[in-house]
């Protein structure tokens, strides 16, 4: 008897480990949280999400980025509506060691780990799309395992109100390949502090 619950114990902790580098599962999707058995560290444990627009196509897209003052082992990151929490957009450009998650029967709508290897990661970035401009104000929420033990929740970037911008026309700008970066600088870092204002704001009126 006692060998057959060694047997189950060693069978459990597993598949528990095994379900690790595979990345979250689909029922973590609603509360974000890791099915390791671990409480979530206090704070942020140094991890950020950093939204970026993309004017190289005819439509926004956003490059949202993972970083930290150290690496991670496993992520999960979604999209929200600021209105309710709805997981919205789907995910594109996924880097190695990464791999889309549908929540809710949607197809790629969240964005985990598939580390095997435990290898460490950071600065990662992804592609994410709106599927409606009706979307917005969206925000970005991640939660961070630095180890299987040391778990951060709850990491959100800044608030999208549009997240349908427009590429800034360039007609009485330098139409070179300097003047239109420069434009296009300038429209990203315009905004970053819009984004910065929305979510200020957002906390001022208690939301």
């Amino acid at each position: 008897m006692r060998a057959v619950c060694s047997l189950l114990l060693v069978s459990a902790l597993s598949a528990s480990v095994t379900a690790y580098p595979n990345g979250a599962p689909r029922a973590a999707c609603d509360s974000m949280h890791p099915v390791h058995g671990h409480k979530p560290q206090p704070g942020t444990g140094g991890y950020g999400v950093f939204p970026e627009p993309d004017f190289t196509g005819t439509r926004t897209k956003w490059t949202i980025t993972l970083n930290g003052t150290s690496a991670f082992h496993g992520f999960l990151l979604e999209a929200r509506s600021t209105r309710g929490g709805k997981i919205v957009g789907r995910w594109s450009h996924l880097p190695p060691r990464t791999k889309a998650l549908d929540c809710d029967g949607v197809n790629g709508n969240a964005v985990t780990h598939h580390n095997h290897k435990r290898k460490d990661m950071n600065n990662i970035s992804f592609t994410w799309a709106a599927s409606s401009c009706k979307d917005a104000p969206v925000y970005f929420k991640a939660t961070f395992v630095k180890h299987y033990t040391k778990i951060y929740e709850g990491i959100t970037s800044d608030v999208l109100n549009d997240v349908c911008l427009r590429p800034p026309k360039c007609q009485d700008c330098d139409v070179s390949k300097a003047g239109r970066r420069k434009v296009l600088g300038q429209a990203r870092a315009r905004c970053r502090d819009a984004m910065r204002a929305n979510t200020l704001s957002l906390r001022k009126n208690g939301k």
